[in-house]
């Protein structure tokens, strides 16, 4: 039996890192294998596994956030390709945001990771959450996506002025992630507030998506 072990293995790791990964990324940029749906306003966004999202639509629809037809108020960046990510297609949905949430099932949390070190490389500050406001295992059904964590008491706090938000979504959104954001500018260490967003539509560059 054969073993692959280093160095035999460096040759094919600069391949990967250095040839076949950048073409994958070209690849999914360039036929547009993820999709993204924008809205009237961008301050707040949504970063979903491809196949969560008809379920997190649904979740959008119980709390007021989509309608019928499956319309969303909040900007989403569906990725149907989850591996690798493109950098620059993560970094230009999350600039200028001012909280996006991932959804990712599964542990650990791989997607939410890799976003976090390409947004600090890319030197966008837009704060990130993700298994902070959901499950950190388990299914994510349409209930747990607009629930939110069973120890996230923040439907009550999320409700705001009229606002129909609840859940993860609230969380993000609302009093949860306000209470957190004072506390760090209090320490000067910045903050986010949250934000409502508009229907679903073309990206910000013009390039229609695709429906789901």
């Amino acid at each position: 039996m054969r073993l692959a072990h280093p160095p035999v293995t460096f040759r094919h790791e600069k391949l990967k890192v250095e040839e076949r990964l950048p073409a994958a990324r070209r690849y999914i940029a360039e036929h547009r294998l993820n999709e993204w749906f924008a809205g009237r306003r961008d301050d707040v966004g949504l970063i979903v596994q491809g196949g969560l999202y008809n379920s997190l639509i649904r979740a959008l629809q119980l709390l007021g956030l989509a309608d019928a037809f499956g319309s969303s108020e909040l900007p989403i960046l569906a990725l149907n390709v989850t591996f690798p990510l493109v950098p620059e297609e993560i970094a230009r949905f999350c600039a200028g945001k001012r909280a996006v949430l991932v959804l990712e099932e599964g542990q650990p949390e791989y997607i939410e990771r890799d976003i976090l070190g390409l947004l600090h490389r890319h030197d966008v500050r837009t704060p990130l959450h993700g298994k902070d406001l959901l499950p950190a295992t388990g299914e994510y059904t349409v209930e747990v996506m607009a629930g939110g964590h069973p120890r996230q008491q923040c439907i009550g706090d999320a409700k705001r002025s009229g606002d129909r938000l609840a859940g993860p979504v609230g969380a993000a959104l609302g009093g949860a992630v306000l209470r957190a954001a004072h506390a760090r500018l209090a320490q000067g260490a910045g903050g986010r507030r949250r934000g409502r967003a508009g229907r679903r539509g073309d990206d910000p560059d013009g390039a229609s998506r695709c429906g789901q």
